[in-house]
């Protein structure tokens, strides 16, 4: 049985200008194989998956349809999930884990497959950012955090930029040196554009009786419904249910799903009172529009909210909150009543908060160090 650990450790890189060689070539470049080699190499397992890609063949002539290439792997420590926008040269790229996988493991083989000009990394954790590093980066000051990121993280022929190191995350950039040296600008902004939104939330306290539920009414029509807020439809699906250890009335659940705009993907771990959600979304899909029901299906005592854009949020269609207001008309439209937002923090193309639940009597607990498998 998959021993799921609720420390969660995530990575999420946006990727600009990748260099795709032709189109013929796609599924030979983008193979299936190569995919899924970037995910093992960070020591994760695959549990099977649900994708656009193909196993290294040329692209059919019929299929004229150069659009959004998706792929949502179940792993048995979480979830990964590329897309690949080949004619906006975007590509984006989570890989969540839990237990002894190192997602850190998997960027310099990203980054090598698809030589971007530009790539944004966002690696943070439910725990300290402390806790998940390796023992020679635990406890070093800020300097000599980022000399050594730099030395062991860092690709050939890219320069380390942007950087900032928080408690619960670090974020900088990737920038190539081999290509003109110029500003890269956000995706340009039309009918089609932000090219993807993304929102991953992590849930604690969970009620048990909430997740008991669940699993005995067929938690899936209950969990699509909330997808379809987001202005999409689920076009296919993977399930698996884990036993509880010294449980024998609940079962923890994983689900992935792949929807008309994007993918989705849940794991419910009843043993730690503990649910993940994943959900990508393009063109007129707002995964955002998910969020309040989420939180009152679930209703955990905290949530950690994290929101990305290939675009300036500004931008995002629906969002339309901005400067001082943002946060008061948003925790108005999108939080339920009994949450208080917190940690709130609202960047140029993704923003991120703490929701907390209020008079719940429950105290919100520091998360576990680390175990690993």
């Amino acid at each position: 049985m998959t021993n799921f650990n609720p420390v969660e450790k995530n990575i999420f890189v946006s990727l600009y200008g990748i260099d795709i060689i032709d189109k013929e070539n796609f599924f030979i470049q983008f193979s299936l194989g190569n995919i899924e080699d970037i995910i093992t190499s960070s020591g994760a397992h695959i549990d099977g998956r649900l994708s656009d890609f193909r196993n290294r063949e040329p692209m059919p002539e019929e299929e004229s349809d150069f659009e959004r290439k998706r792929y949502i792997a179940m792993l048995s420590e979480s979830t990964a999930a590329i897309g690949i926008f080949p004619r906006h040269r975007y590509a984006s790229f989570l890989l969540s884990t839990c237990g002894g996988p190192n997602p850190l493991n998997s960027l310099e083989p990203l980054i090598y497959l698809f030589r971007p000009i530009k790539a944004e990394v966002r690696y943070f954790t439910s725990s300290s950012i402390d806790q998940v590093m390796g023992a020679d980066l635990q406890h070093a000051d800020e300097d000599s955090f980022w000399e050594a990121m730099n030395e062991k993280q860092t690709p050939f022929y890219y320069d380390l930029k942007s950087k900032e190191k928080e408690i619960k995350g670090i974020y900088y950039d990737l920038v190539s040196t081999i290509h003109n040296p110029r500003a890269l600008e956000m995706l340009p902004r039309d009918e089609r554009n932000p090219v993807e939104n993304n929102m991953l939330v992590s849930m604690y306290g969970v009620p048990f009786e909430v997740i008991k539920s669940l699993d005995q009414c067929c938690s899936i029509p209950i969990l699509e419904k909330i997808i379809l807020k987001s202005n999409t439809r689920v076009i296919g699906r993977m399930t698996k249910e884990f036993e509880v250890e010294g449980r024998d009335d609940v079962s923890g659940f994983s689900y992935v799903g792949q929807h008309l705009d994007g993918v989705t993907a849940f794991h419910i771990t009843p043993e730690s009172s503990y649910v993940s959600f994943f959900i990508s979304g393009s063109e007129g899909s707002v995964p955002i529009l998910c969020l309040k029901s989420l939180i009152e299906l679930f209703r955990p005592t905290k949530a950690e909210v994290r929101y990305f854009s290939s675009s300036p949020i500004s931008s995002v269609d629906v969002i339309k909150y901005k400067n001082k207001a943002f946060w008061d008309d948003f925790d108005k439209a999108e939080i339920p009543d009994e949450y208080t937002s917190a940690n709130q923090e609202k960047l140029i193309n993704e923003f991120y908060f703490d929701l907390i639940k209020s008079e719940s009597g429950v105290e919100v607990h520091e998360q576990p160090d680390e175990e690993t498998n």
